[in-house]
């Protein structure tokens, strides 16, 4: 690293001495005017000083420099990476393996030359490299610029620090959160009393859901700011993320005692309704239930009847109002009905201007879990990237967490798709954005997972607005037309359940890649013998409903080499409540067979669902992702689909199949059903032979992909009817 490591890092504070040798090329007065003005932060008069430096000597080594440095601190991140490209000698990686993953880059860290540069080393300018490709949204080459500086074993440990910690907020981007973990977790190491880096790692470890962990990276990161005047908004913010945090964990004392705190600093509704509408993850009878829902439907009420207005509940509220409902296993539509009047009443949404009609149909998806890597990503993203180019213009709306470098507003193209971000704390500034984009259709895949996009859907943001079943439950918000569904998700009568319209596809609308298995596990890489009979049920474990506790009873009792497998909670609490109800409604001796696994990588749990005899689909809130990885590698399970569609999707793709035997009616043909498939290895080999034989419609199917073209024409049709665009005779031709 030389010499120059010993100087102070940038910004430089250190000018040059009289008649110090700048090379051929630029005085010294002159680099003295540029770094004068980086000392003074006049960054828009550095960046136009250096820029024309570089152009008067484009191969000055800190004229480049300082030329891509200061587009950073500008804003303007392409300028800024093709300087500091061409200064580090780095060569961008543009294109992907044939298995999706991205290569290495072609030019190793160690290898380019400082050149003439005085006032900067190759370090300098490689981190800043990283710091531009992440205001790009360039997360990936950012993770990659940062790993290789980060790989040299003579980095300082100050640059070290900084750039594990600022790798972990890129990766965190690209939504590899545990990669993210390990490297903020670095970044402590090194620096235990960084405040930015508590933040960060308490917001990635939320994002693995892991709770325990992720409420003691909120206290830290508390008490750290809580003295910095600069940060007093985002200390607030961080309280409300861990009182919410406390409620997941069962801790209530400190979550009252927390929210009493936040609600002297800044009153607020959204904290009462927090409190208000409050409801357990895990249940210890059927009976609690029933209480926690008459509390809730009366607290609402009271609230419906006797609430003022209530302008700023979108950025008030820290959750979704009602998640934990539809997991009750009833109808849900007068509750979020009466949420969507007090809501609407409250946010009292403008009217859309109205536009012309195109020739080229405008969706446009809103959801902050369409990227791959997450649940509503692999169900859906390929519906909307296999839209016909030449009808359909897609864009994806992405709800930007704070610490994202497009937070407020910004786009990049991801193949055929336009991709935008919303802030999740803006919501003047992210319906803007979206009403720009001239939308004739506004998607929403999941409200009821997230406050951003639930409060977004009040607005009227495109002539056509509809929603399906990422969250499978009505919105009862007054502005959502259209609930996409299929044939077969849907019990008789089920418009009752919805307050949207509801459109029943042929096929479910999904459009799955096919996950690939390249590794093989056997029940011992699990904990079990050969001889165990396993029966997995690898949901979240709020679908453990309690009537569900007596078809594990049934199970245990019929089969006495059965083992009931689930997968630990986020929080130990959750499996230790669990545990606490199935000794009172199982017994003591059938508690046993019941094991937590530890949470897994995906091909690690596929490798589960091929070891098991046979996979358990919950009753009042079924699989959806989970059957369609189970059912890639044939594995069978046992449905009762009940009287709403959230427990009727496995029973669907068994329809889309041709494969009904497994799909079951009763509460006993339920646990007969899965004893004969666990002890009956002919049977069990049938069922999935035929699963694998079948399987294929359930993956990557073009027919739905039309049928739901089909559906953006004629809903657009019928707007136009309604008058939602502007009259021909009204358009000016330009």
């Amino acid at each position: 690293m030389g010499k120059q490591q010993q100087r102070k890092q940038y910004p430089h504070k250190t000018g040059l001495k009289n008649g110090q040798n700048m090379g051929k090329q630029i005085s010294a007065k002159a680099m003295r005017q540029g770094l004068q003005a980086i000392e003074n932060k006049d960054y828009p008069a550095a960046f136009k000083h250096f820029k024309a430096l570089h152009q008067q000597y484009p191969h000055h080594a800190d004229a480049q420099y300082f030329y891509g440095v200061m587009a950073f601190h500008t804003q303007q991140a392409d300028e800024a990476i093709t300087a500091l490209q061409a200064q580090t000698g780095w060569q961008k990686v543009a294109k992907s393996d044939s298995d999706g993953n991205d290569e290495a880059s072609s030019k190793p860290y160690a290898t380019v030359p400082t050149g003439n540069a005085l006032y900067h080393t190759h370090e300098d300018a490689l981190y800043f490299l990283g710091l531009a490709y992440h205001e790009a949204g360039e997360f990936k080459e950012a993770c990659r610029v940062l790993e290789a500086l980060i790989a040299s074993p003579a980095l300082p440990v100050e640059y070290r620090k900084k750039t594990h910690a600022m790798l972990g907020r890129s990766l965190m981007s690209a939504y590899e959160s545990a990669k993210a973990v390990e490297h903020l977790n670095k970044a402590l190491a090194i620096d235990p009393n960084c405040g930015v880096t508590w933040t960060n790692l308490a917001h990635a470890t939320m994002a693995m859901d892991k709770l325990d962990d992720a409420a003691e990276a909120h206290e830290t990161a508390i008490r750290l700011n809580e003295n910095n005047t600069a940060q007093v908004q985002a200390v607030l913010r961080l309280k409300r993320s861990l009182a919410m945090l406390y409620k997941r964990l069962g801790r209530e004392a400190e979550c009252q005692q927390l929210y009493q705190q936040i609600f002297n600093a800044t009153p607020s509704y959204g904290l009462i309704l927090e409190q208000s509408l409050f409801l357990p993850n895990i249940y210890p009878s059927l009976t609690s239930v029933g209480n926690y829902r008459n509390q809730f439907i009366g607290n609402l009420a009271a609230m419906v009847q006797d609430a003022p207005l209530m302008p700023h509940i979108a950025e008030e509220l820290n959750c979704p109002p009602a998640f934990l409902l539809a997991y009750h296993g009833e109808n849900d539509r007068e509750i979020h009905s009466a949420l969507g009047q007090l809501f609407h009443r409250s946010l009292n949404p403008p009217e859309l201007p109205k536009k012309p009609r195109g020739q080229k149909i405008k969706v446009g998806v809103i959801s902050r879990f369409m990227v791959e890597k997450h649940t509503i990503g692999k169900l859906y993203l390929g519906l909307f990237k296999h839209l016909n180019p030449d009808d359909f213009d897609v864009y994806i709306f992405q709800i930007a967490p704070k610490f994202h470098p497009k937070a407020h507003g910004g786009w990049v193209k991801d193949g055929n798709i336009t991709r935008g971000f919303l802030p999740e704390t803006n919501q003047a500034l992210a319906q803007k954005i979206v009403a720009h984009a001239g939308l004739d259709v506004a998607f929403f895949t999941d409200i009821g997972m997230d406050p951003t996009t639930y409060f977004l859907a009040f607005n009227r943001l495109a002539p056509v607005q509809c929603v399906t079943f990422g969250h499978p439950v009505t919105t009862g918000i007054p502005n959502m037309d259209y609930f996409i569904s299929a044939r077969h998700m849907e019990p008789d009568g089920a418009d009752d359940h919805y307050s949207e319209q509801l459109v029943c596809l042929e096929n479910i609308p999904t459009y799955y890649a096919k996950p690939k298995v390249t590794q093989t596990f056997t029940k011992a890489d699990y904990g079990f013998t050969e001889d165990d009979h396993l029966y997995i049920c690898p949901q979240s474990l709020f679908k453990m409903h309690p009537e569900y506790d007596a078809i594990f009873k049934g199970i245990l009792e019929k089969d006495p080499k059965a083992n009931i497998v689930l997968l630990e909670g986020v929080t130990k609490i959750w499996d230790d409540q669990l545990v606490a109800r199935y000794q009172q409604s199982l017994g003591a001796e059938h508690t046993q067979r019941i094991r937590f696994l530890s949470r897994m990588p995906r091909e690690k749990l596929i490798g589960l669902m091929q070891c098991a005899e046979v996979m358990l689909d919950p009753i009042h809130f079924g699989g959806g992702n989970t059957s369609l990885e189970a059912f890639a590698v044939g594995t069978p399970i046992v449905t009762w689909p009940g009287g709403y569609m959230r427990s009727r999707v496995t029973s669907a793709a068994y329809h889309a199949m041709q494969v009904t035997e497994l799909i079951v009616p009763t509460h006993a043909a339920y646990i007969d059903k899965a004893v004969e498939i666990a002890t009956n290895p002919a049977v069990r080999e049938q069922y999935k032979q035929s699963i694998l034989a079948a399987s294929d419609i359930l993956f990557e199917n073009e027919t739905v992909v039309r049928e739901l073209e089909t559906f953006f024409r004629l809903a657009v049709d019928e707007a136009e009817k309604q008058g939602r665009y502007l009259p021909t005779d009204e358009c000016i031709a330009f």
